[in-house]
This record gives C-alpha cells, structure tokens and sequence, in this order.
C-alpha cells in the first residue's frame, strides 16, 4: 500500500508524565493542531474579560427615581473602564430602550463593545417596544440565546 494514500493518521504515544506535571498546554498540544499557538493563548488566556453576564431589566437601578437612573448611567459608564470587564452585557424589557440609537448611553455602550463586550437585547422586548430597527450597537437574541448565556456564564448578575 502507497503511503501517499493511507488514510490512517500516525499513531501518537505520548510521553509518561504523572497528571500532577500535566498542565493544560500539554493537553492542548496533544488536542489541538488547528488554532496557531498565539490565537489559542488568547481564546483562552483573554484576562480583560470575566466570565460573567450582566443582565438590565430597568432603566434605574435601585428604585425609579432619579438616584436610579444616575446610578445605572454610572454602572455603564464605569464599566468600560475596569481591567477586566464583564464578557456579555444583557437588556431586557423596558432596558432594551437604552440600547436605542437615541440613547445617551450609545457611546459608553460603544467602548464596551470596543474592548470586546458582547452587548446583547432581548428581541421580544425590542419587538414590544418597536425598536428592532432602532438598535444598532447590540445584537438582538432571543429568550433561548439569553437563557444560555447566563446559564453559561459562571456568573449571572441582574441589576
């Protein structure tokens, strides 16, 4: 048989190591061929962003005064500006309004993204409050999209 045609792939030992000298490069080593090793310390090793979803139902945090809407103002503006920053930013109900491209919030929103947040909307609530055709800077996501994301997330916080 040709060896040009075998369509066996090479038969791998690898070496005796006890699983205490085992560490996660060396598994991906073995696993992984397909990503160069540069986009695997990244996908993997990303320290700017924590393995969390922050969830907004309201437009105020807190009670609906005006306390709560400065205080909400100042959860998203401060946010872009931490060292690590929450992996997904969600909006729900009457939230999704913040994610309008009339809202003030656009350009904190904006730097999130920027820094690699995921900025998702609720499309029930967007459909609700019509505003699919006027978010821009979030992708809409559907119930099933937003329960895996907290159900994902190591953790789901909701403000």
């Amino acid at each position: 048989m040709n060896e040009e045609n075998s369509c066996s792939p090479p038969i791998l030992t690898p070496p005796k190591l006890s699983f205490v000298e085992k560490n996660l490069h060396y598994y991906l080593d073995i696993i992984n061929d397909c990503l160069p090793k540069e986009d695997l310390q990244t996908v993997l090793f990303d320290d700017s962003k924590i393995d969390c979803a922050l969830i907004f139902s309201h437009k105020y945090i807190g009670s609906p005064d005006e306390l709560g809407y400065e205080l909400l103002k100042l959860f998203i503006t401060e946010a872009h500006s931490l060292e690590r920053i929450p992996h997904y930013v969600v909006f729900i109900h009457e939230a999704a309004e913040l994610c309008a491209d009339s809202s003030e919030l656009l350009p904190q929103l904006q730097k999130l993204k920027d820094r690699g947040c995921s900025i998702r909307v609720c499309e029930h609530s967007a459909r609700h409050f019509e505003l699919q055709d006027k978010i821009h800077i979030a992708a809409l996501a559907s119930a099933a999209e937003i329960l895996n994301i907290c159900l994902n997330s190591k953790k789901a916080i909701r403000f």
